[in-house]
């Protein structure tokens, strides 16, 4: 009989390997397996596996493991970890609050993108803490996208005082069709 644990890790093919995916996905003890296989498994079709299997378990727990791989150089899994998490919008919220401290702005400004696509009730003021706070401009103009589409005018004043925080003039355009838009 097949080991889903043996084979994940070691299957000699991608079939094998998304099997064992598939197999373990009514198994919330082995969510650390998973999500550390997921950064390392170089077909797509079996990153889909596990990302399927880690859907089904939706938790805090998966969550956490998953937005590791926002850090990953692999550009795919970046989008396909950033297309699960919208998918799991009350157990990936906590953690992505505490990612809009991250030190690393690109992480940030995935942060952003996600919360854009999220389904969450607190995703625009999120985005609007993001506008007000982070010292990064692109990370502003990313928080600032996802506001034009699901923000309200109560989130006029942070989007107001972005051109006198960068004083760019794409900054004072995206920040005039923003409050326009949102001022309705």
């Amino acid at each position: 009989m097949s080991d889903p644990v043996r084979d994940l890790v070691a299957g000699a093919d991608a079939a094998t390997r998304r099997r064992a995916a598939q197999n373990l996905r009514e198994t919330p003890e082995r969510i650390d397996l998973l999500c550390e296989r997921l950064g390392e498994e170089p077909d797509a079709s079996v990153r889909a596996a596990i990302l399927i299997s880690l859907l089904r378990m939706k938790s805090l727990a998966v969550a956490a493991g998953l937005v590791g791989h926002l850090r990953s150089e692999n550009a795919a899994l970046r989008s396909e970890v950033m297309e699960a998490l919208q998918d799991m919008p009350d157990d990936v919220e906590p953690v992505l609050e505490r990612l809009l401290e991250d030190p690393d702005s690109d992480v940030r400004i995935f942060v952003a993108n996600i919360l854009n696509g999220l389904a969450h009730p607190r995703a625009p003021k999120l985005l609007a803490r993001l506008i007000a706070r982070d010292p990064h401009v692109n990370v502003c103009m990313a928080a600032l996208d996802g506001l034009m589409e699901i923000g309200d005018p109560s989130m006029t004043a942070a989007i107001a005082d972005l051109p006198r925080r960068f004083p760019e003039p794409f900054v004072a355009f995206a920040a005039t069709a923003a409050l326009k838009r949102l001022k309705g």
